[in-house]
């Protein structure tokens, strides 16, 4: 079918005048015509890797603070504060006592002990952190064209086994954790169940313990574990990758680029900023719920409730909504510095990868053996 030259809806096609071997997607010379982003700028990189490193290094500083207040605290009420609950126990209940005071002291030296860990394994991240950080941005001491690794390499080395023994042993425990502490559900609910019974036995009347709500209880409890298990052993693992590469650039080893395990582990951390926030957002309302008990309990309007209490008991629950409004305040803090922190190893993650990247790859080297070892450095 054919068109009157005039027709609006087929219009003559326009005139080709390109040459044969130019086709219309290429441009001079047959090459494909491609968009590449601009390289940035290292001096704006080594800016951000500065300030970058600083800031880590001190909020690092302050989590481990935190961290040995935090345990200490704990440990202490665990140990002193459990025994002091048990003792508010009728004479009745304190034969049955035995086991839970044991339990709590265990605990206590538990979370001391652990907190102290927890601490050490802070500190050498940091130390690490800072060291990559002034190696990479200093100019004068290592120039981008340079192939020399750095001057406290085998330092650097020696941190990346014991972080990576520890990462691994936490993506360990954290998944046995996880999978495991649901299984305490039937010891506690009969330990408790004994304690409330010996001491009051109308106060287990309204307690529902069947077997099948304890089954309930356990299985929720294991899957409702699994996602947080998978997620924490993915961001353990994307930050052991990118530590691993980044000690093998600095030791003057080849190595893949970073470029592609930093933006991973920038991902990992976003959404781990906005699981805090989910966090942090509970704890308000847990914040407003505390404050709402305090108010409550000062007007006298739960005086009724509480009548079947003991006077000892009673007097115990003045100290409850301090001791939670200071729970809650802590845990704001500590979420506020975690999304600090993720914030702050984002930017450094980024900068340090493009300014390793951009240097020329060095020749290889032969690696050492040596395995990762949970010892300190």
């Amino acid at each position: 079918m054919t068109h009157p030259p005039g027709d609006p809806w087929n219009p003559p096609p326009l005139p080709d005048d390109r040459p044969a071997d130019r086709p219309a997607d290429h441009v001079a010379g047959g090459a494909p015509v491609t968009w590449t982003a601009p390289a940035p700028d290292p001096e704006v990189l080594r800016a951000r890797l500065t300030r970058s490193t600083s800031l880590l290094g001190r909020g690092l500083n302050v989590l481990a603070a935190l961290t040995m207040v935090g345990g200490a605290v704990s440990a202490l009420s665990l140990t002193f504060g459990g025994r002091a609950a048990l003792a508010l126990l009728p004479a009745a209940a304190q034969d049955r006592a035995g086991t839970a005071t044991a339990l709590l002291s265990v605990a206590g030296l538990l979370t001391l002990a652990l907190t102290g860990v927890y601490a050490s394994v802070i500190r050498w991240a940091r130390e690490l952190l800072t060291r990559l950080g002034e190696w990479v941005h200093a100019p004068d001491a290592q120039p981008p064209d340079a192939q020399t690794p750095a001057p406290d390499a085998p330092r650097m080395e020696r941190l990346r086994r014991t972080l990576a023994g520890w990462l691994v042993f936490s993506q360990w425990g954290n998944a046995l954790g996880v999978l495991l502490s649901p299984l305490l559900i039937p010891f506690t609910t009969r330990l408790t169940e004994r304690l409330l019974d010996a001491s009051d036995p109308a106060l287990t009347d309204g307690l529902v313990t069947g077997p099948g709500l304890i089954a309930y209880q356990t299985v929720s409890g294991v899957v409702s574990g699994i996602p947080v298990a998978v997620i924490t052993w993915l961001i353990l693992g994307t930050v052991l990758r990118f530590m691993n590469v980044a000690v093998q650039r600095a030791r003057g080893m080849q190595g893949p680029p970073l470029a592609r395990t930093a933006q991973l582990a920038g991902q990992w951390f976003l959404l781990s900023m906005i699981l805090l926030g989910f966090l942090a957002l509970n704890l308000l309302i847990v914040l407003a719920l505390v404050l709402f008990l305090t108010i409550a309990l000062n007007s006298g309007a739960m005086s009724d409730s509480l009548s079947f209490l003991t006077p000892q008991v009673r007097a115990a629950l003045v100290w409850l909504p301090g001791v939670l409004l200071g729970l809650c305040l802590y845990g704001l803090g500590v979420y506020l510095l975690l999304f600090l922190l993720l914030m702050w190893s984002r930017t450094y993650a980024s900068s340090l990868a493009a300014l390793l990247d951009a240097r020329p790859v060095p020749a290889p080297q032969a690696e050492s053996d040596r395995p990762a070892t949970l010892n300190g450095p």
